[in-house]
């Protein structure tokens, strides 16, 4: 999706990928406008895929893009963010290859009342790059592996209030300078309401 091009998901649309193929927004604008009972679903195309059957989302220079209740599905990384400031609210990010997220340069999300579920490789999310300022707080980030969150930035990464998968997390959850206390003993209830 290039600049000035558009991309509109309505609730219950469902897009999938053929094998080492992504969703790209470069310039342009993505808003899926799932509902809870009727997520956005970004899938591989075949039915019985593994994780890392398709590349992700990528969105790259993407100015307009506003994800509410979009889950998406065996890909190699959920959703790359770079030079972008997405509005993430109420995704699913599950069973991917490498990551749930990927932050690089100038990633700057608002992610709130969504899920990170089972992400191998390196885990929930990753971080790295400079310029890099995420909000994330009131997820639910669950059996994702070898680590809920990587950064390799020098900064601190404010992650607070969050739920990580247990009542009570360790360290051992995080690499990197991570500010992960105080969280969450369960998922956000006022998230469940939305």
């Amino acid at each position: 999706i290039k600049a000035g091009a558009r991309l509109v998901a309505a609730p219950g649309v469902e897009i999938r990928f053929s094998p080492n193929a992504a969703l790209v927004v470069a310039g342009g604008s993505f808003m899926a406008y799932g509902r809870k009972d009727l997520p956005v679903r970004l899938l591989p195309s075949a039915f019985q895929a593994q994780p890392g059957a398709w590349r992700g989302l990528i969105l790259d220079h993407a100015p307009h893009t506003v994800l509410n209740h979009i889950a998406i599905e065996k890909a190699q990384n959920g959703i790359t963010i770079m030079n972008s400031s997405p509005e993430i609210f109420g995704a699913t990010i599950q069973s991917c290859s490498q990551a749930g997220l990927f932050l690089r340069e100038n990633a700057k999300p608002n992610i709130t009342c969504s899920e990170l579920i089972s992400n191998q490789g390196q885990g929930a999310m990753v971080i790295e790059g400079a310029g890099i300022a995420p909000m994330v707080h009131n997820n639910a980030f669950i059996g994702n592996t070898p680590f809920q969150i990587q950064s390799y930035t020098p900064l601190e990464v404010d992650v607070t209030n969050n739920f990580w998968g247990r009542s009570v997390p360790d360290a051992t959850m995080f690499l990197g300078r991570i500010v992960w206390d105080p969280f969450l003993t369960a998922p956000s209830e006022t998230c469940s309401q939305r």
